[in-house]
């Protein structure tokens, strides 16, 4: 426990330079190839922080962690592979290896993601009961409010980073549809096993990928 305070305010200045460096690196025409090349690497990183600086892991942790990265990646192979589930679209090459056509990277975002609204909502719901069923339902609707919110300003920057394309360019309304349900039932699931939901960096890492996203879509839409 000590270990991970002691590394927390490093961290925490570790994983702002990146995005900041990121943010800069993939607005720049000499590096944004190269900055590009490293974003799986980004992702990768930003899982594996999350899960070191967990507090008090135990096997339902390490269960959902699991679940939720093998689940999302499914989930998007469906996707890709149908278009029923959020509409039709392909990945491109931003997001690093892909099998069956989906970046291995994805189901790490889905985790992250899940971790980061989730640990959110829940300091905001301080006092409250994960075994009362109402209360996990409440908070898992706004976690995935503010999950889909994000998703919201990830959308035009993934097209022009080419992480993932649409179907005419279009991003349907089914998509956002789709990450509201899919993320309430993570969310629902991430409540009601019993581990803490307790991480130091979840929340700022939300707050970095909202400035990172949300700058990069000032500049796509001005």
């Amino acid at each position: 426990m000590e270990r991970t305070s002691d590394l927390k305010k490093p961290m925490i200045y570790l994983i702002t330079a990146m995005y900041v460096a990121g943010f800069i690196g993939l607005n720049s025409p000499i590096t944004s190839s190269y900055f590009k090349f490293f974003t799986p690497f980004h992702l990768l990183f930003n899982a594996l922080v999350l899960i070191f600086f967990q507090k008090d892991k135990n096997i339902f942790f390490y269960f959902f962690c699991t679940l939720i990265f093998i689940s999302g990646f499914i989930i998007e192979i469906v996707g890709v592979k149908t278009g029923k589930i959020f509409g039709f679209y392909q990945y491109g090459s931003g997001l690093g290896i892909k099998f069956w056509d989906v970046p291995l990277t994805i189901g790490l975002n889905w985790l992250v993601l899940i971790i980061c609204t989730g640990t959110l909502i829940e300091q905001l719901f301080k006092r409250s009961n994960n075994k009362n069923v109402f209360i996990v339902i409440v908070k898992s609707i706004f976690a995935s409010i503010l999950l889909t919110g994000l998703d919201f300003l990830i959308e035009p920057v993934a097209i022009f980073q080419d992480f993932w394309h649409w179907k005419l360019n279009v991003i349907p309304v089914q998509n956002y549809i789709a990450w509201f349900l899919i993320s309430f039932v993570m969310q629902f699931i991430f409540y009601i096993l019993s581990f803490k939901k307790e991480n130091p960096l979840a929340v700022w890492m939300y707050l970095l990928q909202i400035l990172f996203f949300g700058f990069h879509w000032l500049i796509i839409k001005l």
